[in-house]
């Protein structure tokens, strides 16, 4: 706040700078900027670190703290920004979840993560995920020999292999 007599002063050109003439009185307050805001804490919860992951329905969750209150979390996979999501800001913690389409990246490893902001950003929240979207690449089945004709209670050995990861199980 600029507080002066009004004796001939006139504003030229750029804010705070005045010419007067005569005698006058300039008294310039300096108001404080509010503190910034503490950076939120945040977590990636979801998917667990090192999970393989597939479909179009892969969940990512992300715990965040802050104060003043949380306004957004964002989260992304390797640096591109997937979802935002503008949360109620009365609250100083919460978690949230998002649906992924994990074929929208390639398959092999990935990075999470997730930030929480409250007027600050809050640093990335991240881990390591691989996405596996591809069929085994060959499925063999070596017992009962083919063309065997079979009874009773037979044992079957079937054999599998993927180009991205172990494969786990198999059914049929």
């Amino acid at each position: 706040m600029i507080a002066h007599t009004q004796q001939r002063c006139m504003s030229i050109g750029a804010a705070w700078r005045f010419t007067c003439l005569g005698l006058f009185i300039m008294t310039v307050l300096a108001f404080p900027q509010a503190a910034n805001a503490a950076v939120p804490t945040q977590s990636i919860t979801a998917p667990a670190a090192g999970a393989m992951v597939s479909g179009a329905a892969v969940t990512l969750t992300c715990s965040v703290s802050g104060s003043p209150k949380i306004t957004r979390v964002d989260f992304q996979v390797d640096a591109t920004v997937v979802s935002q999501v503008t949360v109620n800001p009365s609250l100083s913690s919460i978690v949230v979840s998002v649906t992924w389409n994990s074929a929208s990246v390639a398959n092999g490893s990935h990075t999470v993560s997730c930030r929480g902001f409250n007027g600050s950003a809050g640093t990335w929240s991240s881990r390591t995920i691989t996405v596996d979207n591809a069929p085994p690449t060959s499925l063999a089945v070596s017992a009962p020999v083919g063309g065997s004709w079979i009874r009773g209670v037979t044992t079957f050995t079937i054999g599998a292999s993927d180009a991205v990861s172990l494969v786990s199980s198999m059914s049929w």
